[in-house]
């Protein structure tokens, strides 16, 4: 608690108020989800000191901002999400409120964010607001800056209130629909922002403005700002530019269907600071009258089809800051002229087919240099041992270049580095001692891929890492420990030679972690029973080692999509509350898959499998269930044409009785199946899907016949040998009907997760036979 030299009673008031503020921000905590638990500073009574929050020389909050510090990593679990409670309101002091790129998953504007009636500054850019903006936005007279690019279908029907903001200096609303509006009859030719969000990278779900762009927009000499991203509008770019722009500043068309060659006569534009046209459809290639944009602060083309070499005239843009040209077809060599461009602190040129060889020059003059992506590219590093950098880069992506043959020693000078991946690099050799102490604030590391034969440190306990991937050949010792205070969400330490046990303590400590796997190595001993507190693990691969034992209840891993257990020494059952979903498994295995939620819906896109999205590769999407062995009863349910999207269906060596169901040839996407070697007895159906399979489909069932087989039977053997294959009613009942349970599973299209449970032993006897079902997507 602060303490001032005031009067008692004046005392007591601010007492009182910084109270007040501390129980506001504890309110307004408890409506957040933060899974990352970016919040932990949020204790004790110095709440001045808790992350994001500042106040005035009397301890009155006047700052909240809870921005992702992230939004450009392609993963979102730093996003908070949930509720904004009403306690903000009590902040009587509050001037600068920021929520932006986080993931409040289309929740409504607040309508009492109309009465901070002190704030200065609002931005909820990029959180997923949705639904109308609330009119009283209008009351906030002393606004400067409002900011609410790309929400998430967010709407008005009238603009009026903006009329009241007189203070405002700054106004986005990019995304935005205005439909509902009258902004067309009111727009000033000096500013025109119009745009309806639409879904990323995926235009069945853009909803905005459709048809072509009226080049007569050209026309309009006075025009300054001009911004129509995230919509359907088409037009050729070339001819766009052959219009009278003569004050043209900003000029933002990402996410639209602009077509044709990228203008030559760009060159003319020269007052142009800042141009976007990601996501568009340009061809050809970059013309060197690029250069002459002399005031040119932000150049973004990423994701169009652009082809030929990086021009070098780029070199003479001294203003340029944030140059994106990722996810194009560029060829050829880097020009040494970008390294003359002093004031860039922003470099991606991932994604393209770029070789040849980047030496110091390329890097001669970036001082401010902050975020450099290279990654998949061809490029050679011929780089000097002794060369140090003249930038401090916070983000550095060099994956799929060759920074051949040994651990390129200048990067240890990057001191403030905490993205750093150099994966797949042609890097051999080992990982030198200085490393792990150099870099232990890193965010995340991916060395894999390489070549590197490196004992892994004991311990992590310096390091702050959220992100491992050590997934290489060659690492060995074992599997490390880390700390209590480490944030860890993935550790992939697959295909090495690490041994040794699992760290007893690795659910206590990694209590955040979401992806794990230290498969393909020689890692002994019993899966810890702490795996049950890893409360929000998605992916759990331990497979091809030498894991023994039973499995332990993880009954508390309500968030676990994926788990490959496969090639071990595990023996004995699954535990009654092994979770795979959303809370939900009991009994048997057999019964328990029902449950299996995250996939029995549908899904066009991932929510989890993150890995994939920030690694540039995704997690292999199908499920295995392998049963060997023991007596599984039951038939093929009628029932098994609700698995729509079922690719694969082995179902062999069991003793499965009963009449192959008329509606599996509804299945179209069936690619592989095997029923041989059961008890089966029926004709096998001979239409529409079914009849594309092979007679290996169905061999070693005495009582099948049909075409595929080249056998009959009258109508009246057919319910004898039925009976004859049915086991007796107990051991049904035993059994629980094993293939009645499966088939309440549906696979969801396109879901790229799986679960791989592992063979089962009790000595030497196999209990499980195979079933295998394969997503289709």
């Amino acid at each position: 608690m602060y303490v001032f030299a005031v009067e008692n009673n004046e005392q007591l008031f601010i007492d009182f108020c910084l109270e007040s503020d501390r129980n506001a921000l504890l309110d307004f905590r408890i409506g957040l989800e933060d899974p990352q638990n970016r919040l932990g500073s949020w204790k004790g009574n110095n709440y001045c000191q808790w992350r994001g929050i500042s106040c005035n020389e009397v301890g009155a909050v006047t700052t909240l901002d809870l921005h992702n510090r992230y939004p450009n990593n392609r993963y979102d679990f730093w996003n908070l999400s949930g509720e904004i409670r009403p306690s903000l309101t009590k902040l009587k002091s509050l001037r600068h409120l920021d929520l932006s790129f986080n993931t409040f998953k289309g929740i409504s504007i607040p309508e009492f964010f109309g009465s901070l009636k002190d704030l200065k500054y609002l931005n909820l850019s990029n959180a997923e607001f949705s639904g109308l903006i609330p009119r009283n936005i209008g009351n906030l007279s002393r606004l400067q800056y409002l900011d609410l690019d790309h929400l998430y279908y967010l709407s008005v029907n009238s603009i009026d209130w903006i009329a009241s903001l007189v203070s405002l200096k700054h106004l986005v609303m990019d995304g935005i629909d205005l439909s509902m509006s009258t902004i067309l009859n009111r727009v000033a030719y000096a500013f025109l922002l119009v745009g309806k969000y639409q879904q990323p990278c995926d235009r069945r779900y853009n909803s905005g403005l459709h048809g072509g762009i009226p080049l007569g927009l050209a026309d309009l000499p006075n025009l300054q700002f001009l911004k129509l991203s995230w919509n359907n509008l088409s037009a050729n770019c070339s001819q766009f530019f052959r219009g009278r722009w003569k004050s043209i500043r900003v000029f933002d068309f990402d996410f639209n269907k602009l077509d044709g060659e990228f203008p030559a006569l760009i060159g003319n534009v020269s007052s142009l600071t800042y141009m976007r046209l990601n996501e568009n459809q340009l061809v050809g290639k970059l013309p060197e009258s690029l250069g002459q944009l002399k005031n040119l602060v932000r150049l973004s083309i990423s994701n169009n089809l652009l082809q030929g070499p990086i021009p070098r005239s780029l070199g003479s843009l001294q203003n340029l800051t944030y140059l994106e040209q990722s996810y194009n077809r560029l060829t050829g060599n880097l020009p040494n002229s970008l390294g003359e461009l002093s004031e860039l602190s922003f470099l991606d040129l991932s994604f393209n087919q770029l070789t040849e060889i980047v030496n110091e020059t390329h890097f001669l003059k970036l001082h401010k240099l902050e975020y450099a992506d290279l990654f998949s590219n061809s490029f050679i590093m011929d780089i000097n041992s002794t060369w140090i950098p003249p930038f401090q880069v916070k983000f550095l992506y060099m994956g799929s270049s060759h920074l051949r043959p040994s651990f390129p020693t200048w990067i240890r000078s990057q001191k403030v580095v905490q993205f750093l991946d150099l994966s797949n690099a042609s890097i051999s050799g080992s990982i030198p001692d200085w490393f792990w102490e150099t870099f232990s604030n890193l965010s995340w590391l991916n060395v894999s891929s390489n070549q590197l034969k490196s004992q892994l440190p004991i311990t992590f306990n310096k390091f702050s890492i959220s992100l491992l991937d050590l997934s290489s050949k060659n690492f060995e010792g074992s599997i490390i420990s880390f700390s209590n205070n480490v944030d860890l969400v993935l550790l992939d330490l697959s295909n090495n030679k690490l041994s040794g046990p699992i760290p007893k303590t690795i659910g206590s400590t990694l209590t955040n972690l979401m992806f794990l796997s230290i498969s393909n190595n020689q890692i002994q001993g019993k899966i810890p029973a702490s795996i049950g507190n890893l409360l929000s693990i998605k992916v759990i691969d331990f497979s091809n080692n030498s894991l023994e034992g039973t499995l332990p209840s993880i009954g508390n891993c309500s968030h676990l999509e994926a788990s490959d257990l496969r090639k071990n020494n595990l023996f004995g059952t699954i535990p009654n509350d092994f979770d795979l979903a959303d809370n939900g498994f009991n009994g048997s295995i057999p019964a328990s898959f029902r449950y299996f939620k995250a996939m029995i819906q549908v899904q066009r896109e991932n929510h989890y499998l993150f890995y994939g999205h920030f690694n540039r590769r995704n997690y292999e999407d199908n499920l295995v269930v392998k049963v060997k062995g023991q007596d599984k009863n039951g038939s093929v349910l009628e029932d098994i044409s609700k698995l729509g999207q079922l690719s694969s269906l082995d179902l062999s060596n069991n003793k499965l009785s009963g009449v192959i169901p008329n509606s599996l040839s509804s299945l179209l996407f069936l690619g592989h199946l095997n029923l041989s070697n059961n008890k089966l007895s029926s004709k096998i159906p001979y239409n529409g899907h079914t009849a594309t399979l092979e007679a290996s489909s169905f061999v070693g069932n005495l009582g099948l016949c049909g075409q595929l087989l080249d056998t009959k039977f009258s109508d009246d053997d057919n319910g004898d040998l039925g009976k004859e294959t049915t086991l007796d009613e107990e051991d049904n009942n035993d059994e629980e009907n094993l293939i009645d349970k499966w088939f309440y599973l549906s696979v969801g299209l396109g879901f790229a997760a799986g679960l791989l449970v592992p063979f089962f032993h009790v000595g030497n006897e196999k209990i499980f036979e195979r079933i295998l079902f394969r997503c289709c997507g």
